[in-house]
Order: C-alpha cells, then sequence, then structure tokens
C-alpha cells in the first residue's frame, strides 16, 4: 500500500471524531445555557449546521496533514 493511501485511508476517522466532539460540545453548552428556558434559539440550529460543515472540511485537511507528519516521524 502507498502511503497516500495509508494516509486517505485513516482520514476519515479523524474527520469523524472532530465532528463528533463539536457536535458534543454545542449539545452540552446549548443544554447548560437553555435549560430553564426550555427551547434553543433557532439561529443557532443554523449556527451549528454551518460550522459542522466547516469542521468537516478542516479537519479532513489537518488530517491529512497529521497523517503525513506521522508517517515522516516513523521513517
Amino acid at each position: 500500500m502507498t502511503r497516500d493511501t495509508t494516509v486517505l485511508m485513516k482520514v476519515p476517522v479523524m474527520q469523524l471524531w472532530a465532528v463528533i466532539i463539536s457536535l458534543a460540545a454545542w449539545f452540552i453548552i446549548l443544554t447548560e445555557i437553555y435549560w430553564n428556558k426550555g427551547q434553543v434559539p433557532i439561529s443557532y440550529l443554523y449556527l451549528i449546521f454551518f460550522l459542522t460543515l466547516i469542521i468537516n472540511t478542516i479537519s479532513y485537511s489537518v488530517g491529512i496533514l497529521i497523517g503525513y507528519w506521522r508517517i515522516n516521524l516513523n521513517e
């Protein structure tokens, strides 16, 4: 298996964890802030959606960089 294939096979796992952690953080923070009010403002839902897309894209790029960095450390 080539170096590129190895990196690209591991990146989606890192990307998935970044998205899960960010969504969990949003869930916990918004639950704590709006617990007494009983509802979250709609604008935050749009913000969560678009920031999740951004985090998804950025984590893919960072995952590739980290993957190549780890391979270069092992050589």
